[in-house]
């Protein structure tokens, strides 16, 4: 969490001026509605991401309103204290992304691998893919803005995380709180919306009927501040935000070329493969398919529900517009880290098993190499024809320490966060071997 507040970009929130727009409405001007701020820049943000409907005088942004609600609480602690995106733009973003973003990264990161270890992924491996979810993909990157998807993706793991312990423990808070998760995913991106219809499926197939039935009501009651939102401002709550603003390239459109040109982009020889920035994506769909000691509502609807999702990615016609890698392969990335987790539990002959832990390590390192640069970079990369990484490097001498504004709180409360746990190792009793 600490990392993520000090790599919060100031570059980068300018880019994002749509999200702090949204958030600046909801807490001056009380609406989700764009437009009403005095300050210009925020009145007139946000160009192709924002639209009006049916002839309103104001514009609603392209995006689900949970990013907005989540980052109206920060923003609405700091302007009590007399904060203002107007005057203070750099700061409250910086702010809203660390209490948002980087809080749902690092609390997923916690949840990955609490899952990992109760599914007897050695202890070690499981820090080493929570640590990689984090720092390895680029939700590092992207956890410098708040960020819809970022917050999506989090909310998956908590929801499977939730699933495992209702199966485990039995109890039906967590079977809800599983259900609750699932449909919150809606409330902040439609992207993993196929995605999250098969993990209903996986839930239905775990649990006992009650259980299941619980996890259904808390799915529905989740998904009822999206039908509001939708009912409120376009008077349908099944209007949703893509449709009211006619965004086209969101639509499932099945095309053979569309299909090949896609899986080129996301795995292939394209600039924003997971080939050049997270190929550890590669091992961990390869993992998913070696879930051998799971049950088989595992071994069927984690890799049934990366699969759904990435035909409907394949035939929808956006790839995501600027972006440091592949953004949109996101909501999979919990499944690929429990994918990771399975190929460190596989058995067999030391010449085999070393070498291929070896070879994940290794790929892990990489991942993580490239993104902490891009985390030092920005995510809203124009050049999706060049690798984003060695463009940073080479312009390595632009970046400055003011680009960071709570880097030195951070690494403060870092340091003193290492002081307080060494003194506390000094302070315990010694025990005798």
């Amino acid at each position: 969490w600490l990392t993520c507040g000090a790599l919060t970009n100031r570059r980068e929130m300018r880019d994002y001026d749509l999200n702090a727009a949204s958030i600046d409405a909801i807490v001056e001007h009380g609406t989700f509605e764009l437009g009403h701020s005095a300050n210009e820049h925020l009145r007139t943000a946000g160009g192709y991401d924002s639209f009006n409907f049916r002839g309103s005088q104001f514009r609603y942004t392209a995006r689900q309103p949970g990013l907005a609600v989540v980052g109206a609480a920060p923003y609405a602690a700091l302007h009590l204290f007399g904060f203002s995106m107007g005057a203070h733009y750099d700061l409250c973003m910086a702010v809203i992304a660390w209490m948002t973003s980087g809080l749902f990264t690092a609390t997923a990161a916690v949840l990955l691998c609490l899952l990992l270890k109760n599914w007897e992924t050695p202890a070690w491996a499981a820090e080493c893919i929570a640590l990689a979810y984090a720092f390895g993909t680029n939700i590092l990157p992207y956890t410098g803005v708040p960020h819809h998807d970022v917050e999506a993706t989090a909310l998956v793991i908590a929801g499977i995380w939730s699933l495992d312990l209702a199966r485990r423990q039995g109890k039906g808070r967590w079977a809800a709180l599983a259900g609750m998760f699932f449909g919150m995913v809606l409330f902040f991106s439609l992207l993993p919306g196929f995605l999250v219809a098969v993990l209903l499926l996986y839930i239905g197939a775990t649990l006992p009927i009650r259980r299941s039935m619980l996890a259904a009501v808390a799915f529905l009651a989740a998904l009822c501040p999206t039908l509001a939102y939708n009912w409120h401002y376009f008077g349908d709550p099944f209007m949703t935000m893509n449709r009211a603003g006619n965004y086209q390239d969101t639509y499932l459109s099945f095309s053979w070329n569309g299909l090949s040109g896609k899986l080129n982009n996301y795995f292939g020889t394209g600039w924003i493969s997971a080939r050049f920035y997270e190929p550890q994506v590669y091992l961990g769909l390869l993992g998913l398919f070696l879930l051998r000691g799971r049950p088989w509502q595992d071994r069927i609807f984690l890799p049934l529900s990366t699969a759904v999702y990435l035909f409907f990615l394949f035939n929808i016609g956006t790839d995501g517009q600027t972006q440091l890698g592949p953004r949109y392969l996101m909501p999979i990335l919990p499944l690929s880290a429990l994918g990771l987790g399975a190929l460190f539990r596989l058995e067999g002959p030391r010449w085999l098993i070393i070498p291929l832990r070896g070879v994940v390590v290794l790929t892990l390192l990489y991942c993580i190499v490239v993104n902490v640069i891009g985390g030092f970079g920005y995510c809203c990369y124009p050049s999706v024809d060049k690798f984003g990484p060695i463009f940073f490097l080479k312009h390595a001498d632009e970046i400055r320490h003011d680009f960071f504004p709570l880097a030195w709180i951070c690494l403060s409360l870092f340091a003193a966060w290492i002081g307080l746990l060494v003194y506390l190792q000094r302070q315990s009793p010694r025990t005798s071997a």
